[in-house]
């Protein structure tokens, strides 16, 4: 079997390709952000560890905030849906990135895993190999 590492590529960016296919939206470079989800980015924590929070919903957000002590921003207008949550990324980025950054790695894989929070840690080659098989 083949795989062609172009259309993997373009399957990968489903959204992009198809904002361009149908309605002729080219997307600037994202980053480490997605342009149609927020939070949706790579945040550090006071020990140099980076995680992935991927924050799709309405209620992922409420809950995600509630467990960072952060529930005023669930109700703000800048951040009350998916759509003003991207409309105002940076500043959310600012206000989450303030709040994780205080915290151990450690100690935000046990609260979202226990909240259902969307999460994945960046691992490096050492990290990477030394992980337990789940």
């Amino acid at each position: 079997m083949q795989t062609s590492l172009l259309e993997s590529s373009i399957y990968a960016l489903n959204y992009v390709a198809g904002s361009w296919l149908n309605g002729g939206y080219d997307y600037t470079r994202q980053g480490n952000s997605h342009p149609l989800i927020s939070p949706y980015t790579v945040f550090s924590t006071v020990d140099s560890e980076y995680l992935v929070i991927g924050v799709a919903t309405d209620a992922q957000f409420a809950t995600f905030t509630k467990v960072l002590g952060l529930e005023h921003l669930a109700s703000e207008p800048r951040f009350i849906t998916n759509k003003a949550r991207c409309e105002n990324n940076a500043a959310l980025h600012k206000e989450l990135q303030s709040v994780i950054g205080s915290w151990r790695s450690a100690e935000l894989h046990s609260i979202f895993k226990a909240h259902g929070v969307p999460f994945s840690s960046i691992n490096s080659m050492k990290q990477l190999f030394a992980a337990p098989e789940v």
